[in-house]
């Protein structure tokens, strides 16, 4: 009598396993993934980033003083021929045509002696 046990359950059985066990592989990996580019990853690109809009910012600024140079040499060339030709020059200078970059204001407070809260030298 040959009765061997079925296989079939036995399969059943570790292809459910295996599919469980890879699914929580899967999911360890990309946990893991998120963590260390979150951790690692994120901040350099960031980093480089801002050194990149940095860079552009100064760019830009530069472009911004060459082509404001270059309206103010013309106009001063025109003045300068006006001049030389005794014609009336009344075109306004270049500064009221063009956008003009605020320049970076710093804050600094009056120094103070802070036992008297005086200004220093009264």
């Amino acid at each position: 009598m040959d009765k061997a046990a079925p296989a079939e359950p036995f399969i059943v059985v570790y292809a459910i396993i295996t599919v469980t066990v890879m699914d929580i592989v899967g999911g360890l990996a990309m946990v893991t993934a998120r963590f260390l580019g979150n951790k690692f990853v994120r901040p350099l690109i960031e980093k480089h980033e801002a050194r990149g809009e940095a860079r552009g910012e100064a760019r830009g600024e530069a472009k911004g003083r060459a082509e404001e140079r270059g309206l103010w040499i013309e106009w001063n060339s025109r003045r300068i021929e006006a001049e030389a030709a005794g014609a009336p020059f009344d075109e306004p200078p270049p500064h009221g045509r063009t956008s003009y970059i605020e320049p970076r204001r710093v804050h600094v407070e009056a120094a103070t002696d802070r036992k008297r809260n005086k200004p220093i030298g009264s």
